[in-house]
């Protein structure tokens, strides 16, 4: 005990607290990091409310989520990456964002697949749009840049600033099915070196997004194929097993739904 007394610690963790400190009771607090763990922001609660078994809990959720995916993110190799945007491993045919995301738990990489549609905007506006059963424009696959995909939807801009410019990707997610990425999010003039190169990052991820929708289509489409010929070949082997056809009969079948 010093001059001014005990040091108050974190009700969590037992950390001893310094001037950045968050009040839930009297005399229980809660560090920075424990606070942002636990997602409480408000500093004073009724002392009645405060359950320290469910914050240490809490505290242990966002640990291991964590610990989750730096695991994740470690096994994640980097093939293909537009600035600080966006990150691609084509070989396991994976993505994710780190735009916004101000802690490791915020990142969370998705399949190809996950991508169902999205779109450029600018201030609000659509500049342009892509995804599933629209056209592919521009490029080979993760070669270079190639025009914005899909049309103009939304009034052409005169504005010589641009606020705010992203791409709003809808994902396979029902808890999260919007993702941002944030490419300008201060005014920047149109005719600046900074506008221009990040609106060419904007095109590239444009393009890479219709790519990744368009495997993924064909994926599908493939499926499709391949079960109905299954099908087919069953139904014919059926009517073979129950004498309704011949043999040779059957063999001519399978060769045309086999393509040999």
């Amino acid at each position: 005990m010093g001059l001014l007394g005990k040091k108050q610690q974190c009700v969590v963790c037992g950390k001893e607290l310094g001037i950045i400190k968050f009040r839930l009771a009297k005399d229980t607090y809660l560090c920075a990091d424990c606070n942002l763990k636990v997602g409480n922001n408000v500093k004073y609660i009724d002392i009645n409310t405060v359950d320290i078994d469910d914050l240490k809990e809490k505290v242990k959720q966002y640990d291991d989520k964590e610990k989750e995916n730096m695991n994740k993110l470690s096994d994640f190799n980097v093939t293909k990456k537009v600035e600080r945007f966006i990150s691609i491993d084509e070989n396991k045919k994976q993505w994710y964002t780190s735009s916004g995301a101000t802690n490791i738990n915020q990142i969370k990489i998705y399949n190809f697949s996950d991508v169902q549609n999205f779109e450029l905007l600018e201030d609000g506006e659509t500049v342009s749009k892509g995804g599933l059963g629209r056209a592919v424009a521009g490029g080979v696959l993760f070669g270079g840049v190639g025009a914005v995909v899909g049309g103009v939807t939304g009034a052409k801009k005169t504005n010589s600033i641009c606020s705010k410019l992203q791409i709003k990707i809808t994902v396979k997610d029902i808890n999260n099915p919007i993702v941002y990425i944030n490419l300008i999010n201060s005014p920047t003039r149109k005719d600046s070196i900074i506008y221009k190169t990040v609106y060419n990052n904007a095109q590239e991820i444009m393009s890479i997004l219709q790519l990744m929708t368009d495997e993924n289509k064909d994926i599908q489409q493939e499926k499709v194929s391949t079960g109905s010929t299954a099908d087919e070949l069953k139904k014919y082997k059926d009517l073979l097993d129950s004498g309704a056809i011949t043999e040779d009969e059957y063999n001519k079948v399978k060769s045309k739904l086999l393509g040999i």
